[in-house]
């Protein structure tokens, strides 16, 4: 029973990944440094000077180096190292169903939903 389930929920959430990916707003440079800037508000308003100066250099940075390329090259990276832990708790999966231990089984089975949560999360 758990060896088909595996494979069910796998498909089952890697369909909800396609959705949500193709549903998920896009992030800008702008947005970006808008949420900095958010950030930089709150730190004001806490007196946080050390987290300001932080903000304001990374602020700084996204103004000069940020570009609609530069972005979707990083989450691609992202999504490209999520894909890969996908990958490594399907085949950790597979090995603990193999050997019938089914502690080992939920253990990593719930390591394997974690993973593709994770790559939902980047590919948004």
């Amino acid at each position: 029973m758990m060896t088909f389930r595996a494979p069910l929920t796998l498909f089952v959430s890697l369909s909800l990944f396609s959705a949500a990916c193709a549903a998920a707003p896009v992030e800008t440079c702008e947005s970006k440094a808008q949420a900095i800037e958010q950030q930089m508000a709150h730190a004001r308003e806490q007196g946080n000077r050390n987290r300001l100066d932080g903000l304001q250099k990374a602020l700084t940075q996204i103004k000069a180096n940020c570009t609609a390329q530069s972005l979707a090259d990083e989450k691609a990276d992202k999504v490209k190292e999520k894909q890969q832990e996908v990958a490594e708790r399907q085949q950790d999966l597979k090995e603990a169903q193999a050997s019938g231990d089914k502690e080992k089984i939920a253990v990593r089975q719930k390591k394997l939903e974690e993973a593709i949560a994770e790559l939902r999360e980047a590919g948004q």
